[in-house]
């Protein structure tokens, strides 16, 4: 989830049963506007990119291990 007003993207895990986590926020670029999840690196974990409108640019949050941790 994208939040302009704060510059960060949230990730938001399910527990399982219908329900998520709280939120592990992201600091991104400048008015995030769109968040689309793909596998940008050829590598096998997730991640995300993250359009930026004040800036005209993309960028990428990348997964490194596991579940995004804060």
């Amino acid at each position: 989830m994208a939040t302009s007003s704060s510059n960060t993207v949230s990730i938001l895990q399910g527990k399982g049963d219908g329900t998520f986590q709280p939120a592990i926020n992201y600091v991104s670029g400048a008015n995030p506007q769109t968040v689309v999840p793909g596998h940008f690196s050829g590598g096998t974990l997730p991640a995300l990119a993250i359009a930026q409108s004040d800036q005209n640019t993309v960028g990428i949050l990348m997964q490194t291990k596991g579940a995004p941790r804060k």
